[in-house]
């Protein structure tokens, strides 16, 4: 066996001054590194289209209130990498609903499983990836250890099925800004999309200065909606004040040229915002 080959083994165990490579099951809470390619010569990229899974849990604000949930199945197979929520104290045991297998032996601190705004790693991404059939769902039995109302658990997913390579030679650093354009009215409604440009682009993550709205996105490309529905911002983008200000998702995204993702959201009924944008985090290809 070639001692290349010897590496790329995952427990393979290397004993010298070099980092071990990590291959792409493993959480990442930094930017994805894509190596330079040579000079004149293609790397490949894979890239994937992303998914938010939604699991809205019914709190009444009522401590060590037990609450059953369960993400809506879908026509699809989901690589579930990670969760994100904006409940903080309750307990869960997930199960998958085509087994009955749960994930945990009993309920466990949501914390295990999904990150927060409030947290320097607000989308937790988990050790290993779970895969999820399509029309299947995953089942959740909530305890309320706190007082907390209503909130949401949304997983962060890829979609296996639509995996493909990008052929790269040269990139550069580019932003994608997104102008949201809120009228600082309580629960007002509105849509807008980002400009289109001239390269394709890979996305890596996302900024928000809102705190607030709720949102759906869609990629204009193949009309593909990243979630079923509109979810809170903290779910797809690092807020503003957060101590880690970015998310940054598993694998790049790609985006050709000449398409824009398009946002459909609701202003925050309590504190409604004014202004307020995303930016994307990407990089262009330039060949």
């Amino acid at each position: 066996m070639a001692f290349d080959d010897i590496v790329r083994n995952p427990h393979f165990r290397d004993v010298s001054n070099r980092p071990v490579q990590r291959g792409n099951s493993y959480p990442k809470q930094r930017p994805p590194h894509e190596p330079m390619s040579p000079q004149g010569r293609a790397r490949r990229v894979r890239c994937t289209q992303y998914f938010w899974l939604d699991m809205p849990v019914a709190f009444t604000g009522t401590l060590g209130e037990q609450k059953q949930a369960a993400t809506l199945p879908k026509n699809f197979p989901l690589l579930i990498r990670g969760a994100w929520s904006d409940l903080t104290d309750p307990r869960v045991q997930l199960t998958n609903n085509s087994t009955g297998v749960p994930l945990s032996t009993l309920q466990v601190p949501l914390l295990t499983l999904a990150g927060n705004t409030d947290l320097v790693h607000p989308l937790l991404f988990w050790r290993r990836p779970f895969l999820l059939k399509a029309n299947t769902s995953l089942r959740g039995s909530f305890l309320n250890d706190g007082d907390e109302d209503a909130g949401d658990v949304v997983f962060f997913c890829e979609r296996p099925d639509l995996d493909f390579e990008v052929p790269v030679i040269e990139t550069a650093s580019y932003e994608l800004l997104l102008e949201l354009g809120l009228d600082g009215v309580a629960s007002s409604t509105g849509n807008t999309q980002t400009q289109q440009v001239e390269y394709d682009l890979l996305i890596y993550g996302a900024l928000s200065t809102s705190i607030g709205i709720t949102a759906q996105f869609t990629d204009t490309r193949l009309n593909q909606a990243w979630s079923s529905d509109e979810l809170p911002i903290g779910a797809f983008a690092g807020v503003v004040g957060n101590p880690q200000p970015i998310v940054y998702y598993s694998t790049p995204y790609f985006l050709p040229r000449n398409t824009s993702i398009k946002v459909k959201f609701t202003n925050n009924a309590d504190d409604p915002e004014t202004g307020k944008f995303i930016s994307f985090i990407c990089e262009r290809i330039l060949q």
